[in-house]
């Protein structure tokens, strides 16, 4: 017997690393994205998931958010001040 699923989009946290020109925490037509930069996703200090940006600083990783999550930059390019926006 067949029965129709429903298809499901996969949980994910995502978001941007940007170079903030002004430091002002917000991304400007003129901040570029940070790419090839890590970042890892942890959840009460345990580590979940890692994902490098793509070219334009996007970042995406398979976790379900349960509220207790937060992102950190691993490994950035020598290019600062950056922000992690999600």
């Amino acid at each position: 017997r067949l029965e129709r699923c429903e298809e499901r989009e996969t949980p994910s946290i995502s978001g941007n690393v940007f170079f903030d020109a002004d430091n002002d925490g917000v991304k400007d037509s003129d901040d570029a994205g940070a790419a090839g930069t890590g970042v890892g996703v942890f959840r009460n200090g345990t580590w979940l998931a890692s994902a490098t940006t793509d070219s334009a600083g996007n970042y995406s990783v398979n976790v379900t958010p349960t509220g207790g999550e937060y992102v950190e930059v691993y490994r950035a390019t020598n290019q600062f001040p950056y922000t992690l926006s999600t």
